[in-house]
């Protein structure tokens, strides 16, 4: 039988993952609440200094957040497109893994806004140009054409 751990300031079960009962968990959290609002000036400073001491952790959760994407499954895409772009032809350089020194300059991950389905990593530029073209193919297609047509003229 698995062992329920005890909050630390009563003898109910606590939550999963938790020190705490709800009771006391959610009376720490408002006075964590209410302390961060009083000493507004030295909360930030002590937020600031974790982030920049912890670039990693935060963008990693952010990710995982946003996309659903590990640290791992990025590191995989990044080197299942060879370390590249994946839209083919394009030339950018190639961002540090995670972890890294050259950590702070990492491809963009390329979803699907009415999914949310990952299709990949890009470089910022064709990040940049797939957004602006709203997904659309058609609208990208059109815009090739109107390139082609220039090129003849």
């Amino acid at each position: 039988m698995l062992a329920t751990k005890k909050c630390r300031n009563c003898d109910l079960p606590s939550l999963p993952n938790r020190a705490r009962c709800e009771k006391h968990l959610t009376y720490f959290r408002k006075y964590a609440f209410s302390w961060r609002h009083k000493n507004k000036e030295h909360a930030n400073e002590s937020r600031r200094r974790w982030h920049d001491s912890n670039p990693d952790h935060l963008w990693a959760y952010s990710i995982r957040v946003k996309y659903g994407v590990t640290p791992e499954m990025y590191n995989a895409m990044l080197e299942a497109q060879g370390g590249k772009c994946a839209i083919e032809g394009c030339t950018a350089e190639i961002p540090g893994k995670i972890g890294s020194k050259e950590s702070s300059r990492r491809w963009h991950i390329d979803h699907d806004h009415k999914t949310g389905k990952v299709r990949g990593l890009l470089c910022t530029t064709c990040n940049l140009g797939v957004g602006y073209f709203k997904d659309d193919v058609a609208l990208l297609q059109s815009a090739i054409r109107y390139l082609e047509k220039a090129k003849q003229d």
